[in-house]
């Protein structure tokens, strides 16, 4: 019988000192696998999900890099060596208008969300096709169909990276390894915290949303737990929204 459990596993979470990335990390480590996590700086927040996680039996490493930097990210790929999971959760977001883009806003994204995102992929997949089990997933936007018009490099990217997903999965299929995505809507996470303080905007933002409700980071969570376990073994090369039917 498959299941969620992920005893044995080694898993990557990129960005999973908060938000996202950490409540993903929790669900995983719950399930039974060595996770390490990942922040730009050894930071409070890390500090405080480490000694969390090793409360419950299963302490969890943490390895730094900035994602803009790719020697940064080919140091901690040789610091952590070879994983079974990969959960690619960084990402960052420049909001400019249409007239006011930068070039160095657009190097700056392009090489956290696609490049970085990339290598990591190059790095971990050879171990994986070793052993003829493998789990990539790529957390994406709602951005991907429902663009924000301040921020096109950010959008135009995470489609770019579903698009990503698609072509390696069709070439792994065979190998034991299952490539997905996805694309979390409007999160109640810190980053989101700020501009949804103000009912008003919050508000307008609701009223796009047929839940009518805004997701929570466990919501993703659950989603990526079946999509790096063997319960999600025949699931490859998809992208799935978890946003309140937003995408709609």
């Amino acid at each position: 019988m498959h299941d969620f459990d992920l005893t044995g596993r080694r898993a990557l979470v990129t960005g999973s000192t908060e938000g996202i990335g950490k409540a993903i990390a929790q669900r995983l480590v719950l399930a039974g696998a060595e996770v390490i996590l990942h922040g730009v700086t050894a930071d409070a927040s890390a500090a405080l999900l480490q000694q969390e996680l090793a409360s419950t039996g299963r302490p969890a490493n943490l390895v730094t890099a900035d994602f803009a930097d790719a020697a940064a990210v080919d140091a901690m790929i040789s610091s952590v060596g070879h994983v079974d999971i990969l959960v690619s959760n960084v990402a960052v977001q420049i909001k400019e208008s249409l007239g006011s883009i930068q070039s160095t806003a657009i190097d700056h994204q392009v090489a956290v969300n696609m490049k970085a995102a990339l290598r990591l992929i190059q790095a971990f997949l050879p171990y994986m096709q070793a052993q003829k089990w493998g789990r990539i997933v790529m957390i994406g936007s709602v951005q991907e169909s429902v663009p924000h018009p301040d921020m096109i490099i950010y959008a135009a990217l995470k489609a770019a990276q579903a698009n990503m997903v698609k072509n390696i999965a069709r070439q792994t299929a065979g190998e034991g390894i299952t490539v997905n995505a996805i694309a979390p809507g409007v999160i109640l996470t810190n980053r989101n915290a700020a501009v949804l303080a103000d009912p008003g905007y919050a508000k307008g933002v609701l009223a796009g949303i047929p839940a009518r409700c805004f997701g929570e980071a466990e919501d993703v969570a659950g989603t990526a737990l079946l999509l790096c376990s063997d319960a999600g073994r025949y699931i490859t090369g998809t992208n799935l929204p978890i946003d309140g039917g937003m995408h709609l």
